[in-house]
C-alpha cells in the first residue's frame, strides 16, 4: 500500500483550486478511494495517519508536531479520512486537523454506526460517508463542502462581516468574536452560525439549515449533523453550553440566534 507524501498528477480539466489530502486511518485501506478521487479530477495527497498524525496520549499536544497540515496548509481544500472502523484516534485525527487548519473534513468509513457518525460529527468532521455511497453520490457530497466559503474565498468586504453587536461573524477567516473575545469556527460552523446571525430572532427549521449550509439535500437522518453542528456551536459562543441563552432549541421547529 502506496502513503506518499506527494500530490497526484492533476487530470486535464480538473480544477487546480480542488487539492484534497486523503488520510488513511488504518492498515486495511487500500488504494481505490484515492483512485476514485483522481478520476474526479482532484488532486490527491495521500498519507497514513499514524506516520503523519500519530496518537498522542498527552495533553495539551504540542501543535508543532502536526506535520502534515503545518506543512500544506492552505493548499489544502478538504481532508478526506479513510477508515474501516472508527475508534478514538479516528476521532482524535479530526480533532487535531481542525484545530491546526480548519478545512472540511468528511470520514469516509466502511459502517455508519449511528454513534459513530454523531462522534464524528461532534469532532469537527463536515460529513459522515458510508462506503457503499456510490461515486456520483460521493462527488457531490464533496462538491457540496467545497462550494463553501472559506479561508481561500474573497468575498466582497459587506459579505465578509456581520456585526450583530455582542457577536461579530467573520466568515472569510472563519471566526466569530463574542464580548471582545475571537473564536475560531470550521468551514462547517462559520456558515451555520452566518446563517442563523442573518435570520435572528427567527426559528430556522433543521431542514432549511441543512439545505443551505451543508449545499445539497440530505435522508431525514442526516438531520443529526446540523444538532451536532449547533452543539459544538454552544460549547463556543454561548457561556454556559448546558444552560444555552444565545442559541436556543425549538423542540419540533429548529433552532433560533436571540441576541
Amino acid at each position: 500500500m502506496r502513503h506518499d507524501r506527494r500530490p497526484t498528477p492533476e487530470r486535464p480539466g480538473a480544477n487546480p483550486a480542488h487539492h484534497l489530502l486523503l488520510v488513511k486511518a488504518d492498515a486495511n485501506c487500500d488504494d481505490s478511494l484515492e483512485a476514485v478521487l483522481r478520476a474526479m479530477g482532484h488532486r490527491v495527497t495521500a498519507v497514513d495517519r499514524e506516520t503523519e498524525f500519530p496518537t498522542r496520549a498527552r495533553e495539551p499536544r504540542d501543535m508543532g508536531e502536526m506535520g502534515n497540515m503545518g506543512e500544506l496548509g492552505d493548499a489544502v481544500d478538504l481532508v478526506v479520512l479513510d477508515t474501516a472502523e472508527p475508534n478514538s484516534g479516528t476521532f482524535e485525527t479530526c480533532r487535531r486537523i481542525q484545530a491546526e487548519n480548519p478545512v472540511p473534513l468528511v470520514i469516509f468509513a466502511a459502517q455508519g454506526n449511528p454513534e459513530d457518525v454523531i462522534t464524528g460529527l461532534e469532532n469537527g468532521a463536515a460529513d459522515y460517508l458510508v462506503k457503499r455511497v456510490s461515486a456520483r453520490v460521493l462527488e457531490a457530497r464533496l462538491q457540496a463542502l467545497l462550494r463553501r466559503p472559506g479561508p481561500r474565498t474573497r468575498p466582497r468586504p459587506s459579505e465578509r462581516v456581520l456585526d450583530l453587536g455582542p457577536l461579530t461573524i467573520v466568515t472569510a477567516t472563519l471566526t466569530a468574536v463574542r464580548d471582545g473575545t475571537t473564536i475560531r469556527l470550521t468551514p462547517t460552523e462559520a456558515p451555520l452560525l452566518w446563517e442563523l446571525a442573518a435570520h435572528k430572532g427567527r426559528v430556522m427549521p433543521r431542514r432549511t439549515l441543512l439545505e443551505r449550509v451543508w449545499g445539497h439535500r440530505h435522508s431525514p437522518g442526516d438531520l443529526r449533523l446540523v444538532d451536532a453542528c449547533v452543539s459544538r456551536l454552544r460549547r463556543k459562543i454561548e457561556p454556559d453550553p448546558s444552560d444555552p441563552t444565545l442559541l436556543l432549541t425549538v423542540r419540533g421547529s429548529g433552532y433560533r440566534l436571540r441576541i
